[in-house]
């Protein structure tokens, strides 16, 4: 939500939401133009944005900065379904050569995309992709492609476009409320996870290395 003009302390509040980006999208963070870095480094601090990382243990293969997975106290269980999504995704991740990010193309996208089975995932990215087969697939993804015309507060807009709402009330797209809501100004790629916990979820296995090159 680069050049947002609005508060996600506001918009989400941290007794409600828990806001978190993946390992892999960490990478993204230091090739990013430096404008566009500023934004993004004093959002994580101000809004005490946490790394979602799996657990596991390190990939030989890769020098320590370009871990994906943590260690003990560092990494989180992977959940079944988490795991089967990633699976799933194996030819869709491209072993190509890196990007600066010093990811293969695709593999940010599949980590993503495989949180949306543990929490919820904003994303402004519609395309054909590890997203939307998530989303298909039931996973908890809200494209936020048609946020600003909605006339919703982002907390609203997030809990009416859950496929599977945790939360009590749902209110439906069609009404908007009259609100100040988050609005944006110029986006960037990234793709912010929301992660609002499901207990029902927290059922879980050791991530399997299937990103890991």
């Amino acid at each position: 939500m680069f050049g947002d003009a609005g508060d996600l302390t506001v918009a989400l509040p941290r007794d409600e939401f828990r806001l978190c980006v993946t390992r892999e999208a960490e990478f993204e963070i230091t090739p990013t133009p430096p404008d566009k870095k500023a934004f993004i480094e004093a959002t994580i601090a101000k809004c005490g944005i946490q790394t979602d990382t799996f657990f596991g243990f390190n990939d030989a293969s890769l020098p320590p900065d370009e871990q994906r997975i943590g260690g003990f106290n560092v990494g989180r269980w992977a959940s079944p379904k988490e795991i089967a999504f990633i699976a799933s995704q194996r030819t869709a991740l491209k072993a190509e050569k890196k990007r600066p990010t010093k990811l293969h193309p695709g593999e940010a996208d599949i980590s993503l995309a495989a949180r949306s089975f543990h929490s919820v995932v904003l994303s402004l990215d519609k395309k054909k992709g590890p997203l939307k087969d998530a989303y298909e697939q039931g996973g908890r993804v809200v494209f936020l492609t048609d946020f600003d015309k909605s006339g919703m507060s982002l907390s609203d807009f997030i809990k009416a476009g859950l496929p599977s709402c945790p939360w009590q009330s749902r209110i439906s797209p069609r009404t908007p409320r009259k609100q100040p809501s988050a609005r944006s100004g110029q986006r960037g790629n990234g793709d912010l996870l929301g992660c609002s916990e499901l207990e029902d979820e927290h059922r879980a296995a050791p991530a399997a290395p299937a990103l890991q090159q």
